[in-house]
């Protein structure tokens, strides 16, 4: 299980840092965000331009606090395109 986990990360990552590297964008924003953490109080909205989830005030976090579901969740809106670009920075 750990196996695939991390190769749904990786394959996350690249395809982000991927696509913004293209674009020269910053994040890749999914249409649906999650709810991350232990006790689901982190919002995660994409992943950006370093390959790491990042949060609204566009703060890193790990993928190790995001559980397997909710990364299975991001995964799918990654794969099936419900993402938007944002190009620069909010702040």
């Amino acid at each position: 299980m750990d196996f695939i986990r991390k190769h749904i990360e990786k394959k996350m990552s690249s395809f982000a840092m991927h696509k913004l590297t293209g674009e020269s964008a910053y994040m890749v924003l999914l249409n649906k965000p999650i709810r991350a953490g232990y006790d689901g109080g982190w919002k995660v909205i994409g992943v950006n331009n370093f390959g790491h989830p990042s949060m609204p005030s566009e703060i890193s976090i790990s993928w190790t606090m995001i559980r397997t579901k909710e990364l299975l969740d991001m995964f799918f809106q990654m794969k099936e395109g419900e993402y938007t670009i944002q190009k620069y920075r909010t702040r």
